[in-house]
């Protein structure tokens, strides 16, 4: 996996991270590599078909590559939606963003 650093200055302009930042696609990365805490807020019935919300807790690392979007501590909300386009939100607290999670069943 690339260093964090390496995605600071991606800019999107069109395509799966549109409107967001390099910060999106290293999370993104991580999720690809099976990281992070996974949330379903939808409905089960025999199989899963919602949105997953992925869930991070912002690293040394990741707030000095990005230090105007996030700080250190803060819990970063990552999805992919039914179109294919991945978006990311930052909360100041985990809490504040299961609370997000759980307001977004789609």
């Amino acid at each position: 996996m690339s260093d964090v650093q390496d995605f600071a200055t991606i800019e999107n302009s069109s395509g799966k991270f549109e409107g967001e930042t390099g910060l999106a696609n290293w999370y993104w990365q991580c999720v690809m590599d099976g990281d992070g805490e996974e949330h379903y807020p939808g409905e089960w019935d025999n199989e899963y078909t919602g949105v997953i919300y992925s869930v991070f807790t912002v690293g040394g690392d990741e707030a000095d590559a990005f230090p105007d979007e996030v700080k250190l501590g803060d819990t970063v909300v990552i999805w992919e939606d039914p179109q294919g386009f991945v978006t990311l939100v930052a909360h100041p607290t985990r809490g504040r963003a299961l609370k997000f999670i759980s307001g977004r069943q789609l």
